[in-house]
């Protein structure tokens, strides 16, 4: 169930999630353990979930990824923010590197 949603008569929700949560790179592991640093703890004030289809090849539940340099070769989680359900992507190639290693946004 969605929690502090803010819907308006033109039926746009009232949410700052891009803000709080903006795209951006992990270009280094510290960048990478500083990210899932900060998505853990918005997953504990329940800001975001952790919706990863767990189906998929390389998926994983977020709760076994560590912060640190511990990781499985291909994180790709997808999280929901909690109050307005818009899509986020945590995507890390930690064997090879990638230019999308980092948050996005879903559309």
């Amino acid at each position: 169930m969605k929690k502090n949603k803010a819907i308006h008569a033109d039926g746009t929700i009232n949410c700052d999630c891009i803000i709080r949560f903006p795209a951006s790179n992990a270009s280094s592991p510290k960048q990478l353990s500083e990210l899932i640093i900060k998505i853990k703890f918005a997953i504990s004030k329940k800001l975001i979930q952790d919706v990863t289809d767990l189906a998929i090849e390389h998926s994983m539940s977020f709760d076994l990824i560590e912060a640190n340099n511990q990781w499985p070769d291909i994180i790709e989680n997808d999280f929901e923010c909690m109050s307005c359900g818009k899509k986020f992507q945590l995507f890390a190639d930690t064997y090879h590197g990638s230019f999308r290693n980092g948050w996005s946004i879903k559309n």
